[in-house]
């Protein structure tokens, strides 16, 4: 991140350029730089060809044989063509400044804090937004809803995509547009809006209407509240712990067979998504952790596997 921008073609720095690596890595060495070693300028002889190692040797009085074919080694042939070319006095080259977001990352005033800002700023100049749960819910409750899910009785990879979906790092076309540059596309189910993470998982005709359906046949069985789009992407904080714990569940499993869906390139449909779910339920029963033990005790006394 930093040497790609440690290149001139006037004074071709030899370390930490991002076109002469040695092992896929850009190189420094301290010894060198010591002699005032710092350009392929300083490496090349009158004819326009690279200082055999005698010669090396003989003005720098560097007698590392290794060390110089392994610079010598990673100068690629058109940049050694380059400084040939250069009508340049070796003696008016001057040493670039390390610069990054136009800031000398050698100053003394350029703490790490600093650094870290500047490199999370290139890396990522879309900040995801985090804390926007704290738009919709207090401090302790977000808490809990980041947290207490990792204690639910489902399988690690819908627990991954929970995850994404919550921090808002979930690999939407918009989210990728606007992280890496990859070319944005429309909803995979509607293919008439930007496919935002909001989108997929509720905004869209589709999945909508599965959540409309979901909340149908869930309210049949249990009191449950209206699935507005912060309790899909976030969660529900319900008081019953039991009631919590299946509610949470079961739209966690709802919002990873959107998913699913999304990447099979087919829209969500509740009565698939209902027998995936009856089979997760039977899985239950192989299961000893006191919250698998919960959630299958309510279901069965509910009926929950029953689609009407």
């Amino acid at each position: 991140m930093i040497y790609k921008h440690n290149f001139s073609p006037h004074n071709i720095p030899i370390w930490n350029c991002r076109y002469i690596l040695h092992n896929r890595k850009s190189l420094f060495l301290q010894n060198w730089l010591d002699k005032d070693i710092w350009s392929v300028m300083h490496l090349i002889d009158r004819t326009g060809n690279i200082l055999k190692f005698e010669d090396f040797y003989s003005k720098f009085n560097i007698n590392d044989k290794k060390q110089y074919k392994k610079v010598v080694n990673a100068i690629p042939q058109a940049i050694i063509t380059i400084a040939s070319n250069l009508d340049t006095n070796i003696a008016d080259l001057k040493l670039p400044s390390l610069l990054i977001d136009n800031k000398n990352l050698l100053d003394s005033k350029i703490n790490n804090i600093t650094i870290r800002l500047i490199f999370n700023e290139k890396l990522h100049p879309l900040s995801f937004c985090r804390n926007s749960i704290l738009n919709s819910f207090s401090k302790e409750n977000a808490a809990q809803l980041r947290g207490n899910f990792y204690k639910f009785p489902i399988p690690p990879k819908v627990k991954e995509i929970h995850f994404k979906i919550v921090n808002g790092i979930y690999p939407s076309a918009d989210f990728l547009f606007k992280r890496f540059g990859f070319e944005s596309t429309n909803c995979s189910f509607c293919k008439e809006h930007i496919e935002t993470t909001n989108h997929i998982f509720y905004e869209c005709i589709y999945t909508c209407a599965f959540w409309e359906d979901l909340h149908h046949w869930l309210s049949k069985h249990m009191q449950i509240p209206d699935l507005r789009i912060e309790n899909i992407i976030f969660g529900f904080i319900i008081d019953n712990s039991v009631n919590n714990l299946t509610i949470n569940s079961i739209v966690i499993l709802g919002k990873f067979f959107v998913h699913k869906n999304r990447f099979l390139k087919t829209k969500p449909n509740f009565v698939a998504f209902h027998k995936e779910l009856c089979l997760f339920f039977s899985s239950l029963k192989h299961m000893k952790k006191k919250n698998a033990v919960k959630l299958l005790t309510l279901v069965k006394e509910l009926n929950i596997m029953e689609l009407s």
